[in-house]
């Protein structure tokens, strides 16, 4: 569907979707009650991303991704991995979650939905990047992390002048894939490095914020991607670039329903990384 006869995109579609999938993996609730759930899910996820666009390539490509993605663990979440067997070091409790009480039950479904890496669970990955000792103090790690959130400033906009001053992403009339090599090159160079310095822009902004606040603890923000200087081998790449990569890969002109159908190498990837962890 042409961009010009999609609908805008629906930021409450989008917050409720997130509201269901939390509300869906409460430990204990009906079965019949997830399928439900899903089913109004899958309606919803369809919808957003072949009827809808943010008349933003990049964001529809992104958020198709990533709801398609959040379906996927979502229904792993409901169907297949059971909540008994996924433990919360950090707010620990005696028994099972199942038979926890409802307040409890809701917070630890919110606690493993907005932790995707599972930090501090036992399903937390072993090849993690770095992360500040528990010894950190408080305010020096949000410190270091706004000086970090300025650098990476200062690096999306270099990678906007490289990306403005590209014959190749300038030309409306010429594609890039139609550009010369060297200028294809530096197009998704300058892509990926944006993307890149946007993603740890965020990431830095966030860990320094909830962290001051007292919410969190510094060790508790490992970095987003690992040294380039790790993955020396396909498995240490999935181990520790897989982000990255998706970063780069993304790079397309596709719209939202391309970011659902791209997804799909996403949810690869992530079998891959997996695999690599043994």
């Amino acid at each position: 569907m042409d961009n010009a006869h999609r609908e805008h995109f629906s930021g409450f579609l989008f917050g409720l979707f997130q509201l269901i999938i939390i509300l869906s993996i409460i430990p204990g609730g009906p079965r019949t009650l997830k399928w439900i759930a899903f089913l109004i899910l899958s309606w919803i996820s369809y919808h957003v991303i072949t009827k809808t666009t943010t008349q933003d390539l990049a964001a529809d490509l992104g958020l198709g991704s990533a709801m398609l993605t959040q379906l996927l663990i979502a229904f792993d979440m409901m169907f297949v991995t059971h909540p008994d067997t996924l433990k919360n070091f950090q707010n620990a409790h005696d028994g099972k979650i199942t038979e926890r009480p409802f307040k409890e039950r809701a917070l630890w479904a919110f606690n493993l939905y907005t932790n995707p890496r599972g930090i501090g669970w036992a399903h937390e990955s072993p090849h993690l990047a770095s992360r500040p000792s528990p010894s950190t103090p408080r305010w020096r790690f949000v410190g270091f992390q706004v000086i970090r959130a300025f650098l990476y400033i200062m690096l999306e906009c270099i990678a906007y002048v490289l990306n403005a001053s590209n014959p190749g992403m300038t030309t409306l009339t010429v594609p890039l894939s139609h550009s010369a090599l060297h200028w294809r090159a530096l197009g998704v160079v300058g892509f990926g490095v944006a993307g890149y310095a946007r993603i740890n822009l965020m990431h830095c902004l966030l860990s320094a914020g909830v962290v001051a606040c007292g919410f969190s603890a510094p060790e508790r923000w490992p970095n987003l991607f690992g040294s380039p200087l790790q993955a020396w081998n396909v498995q240490q790449f999935w181990r520790y670039e897989p982000s990255l990569f998706m970063v780069v890969n993304n790079f397309d002109d596709g719209d939202l329903g391309k970011g659902g159908i791209k997804c799909f190498g996403r949810s690869v990837s992530t079998l891959v990384k997996k695999l690599c962890r043994v």
